[in-house]
């Protein structure tokens, strides 16, 4: 979440979605993102689950937290669309990082010809076992599980 909350583009929220996880998730975001609920009006352009909370932090004004019932990812991918302030949505998994200029790149599309333009896509890597700091991959290593190797030799 850090380097998504640091990529750079003008205008951006990350919205983080809880979907009705039993772990502490929620709890670890609260307590590392000074997270704290408020009313928020959502319009429910789509339909979804209950959303049963809407956190904001205080340090990034840019991260929006949601906590909701379990639905599966489009029900989650649903709830953030709704969430969201702006027209373009960006979705990424949580185990996911972008490069720094990444949002600039998918945008430029929507930007240079709007009227043909109803989505991109990017490059996806495998980036477990790989060394990552500042939200750059500054080396690549083979992943340790394998699962995860399994995956990138099929990729």
């Amino acid at each position: 979440m850090r380097s998504t909350l640091l990529l750079r583009y003008p205008r951006f929220e990350v919205i983080v979605i809880n979907d009705g996880s039993t772990d502490t998730t929620l709890e670890v975001l609260k307590n590392r993102f000074s997270l704290r609920k408020v009313s928020k009006a959502i319009d429910y352009k789509i339909q979804c689950g209950q959303i049963k909370g809407v956190y904001i932090s205080p340090e990034y004004d840019n991260l929006v937290v949601v906590d909701k019932v379990n639905g599966g990812k489009s029900d989650a991918l649903n709830a953030g669309i709704n969430v969201s302030r702006h027209d373009l949505v960006c979705v990424i998994d949580a185990d996911s990082i972008l490069e720094p200029e990444g949002l600039l790149k998918v945008a430029r599309p929507f930007i240079e010809d709007p009227a043909r333009t109803v989505g991109v896509g990017g490059l996806v890597r495998i980036v477990s076992g790989c060394k990552v700091e500042g939200g750059m991959v500054t080396e690549v290593r083979l992943p340790k599980g394998y699962w995860p190797n399994m995956q990138m030799w099929n990729t």
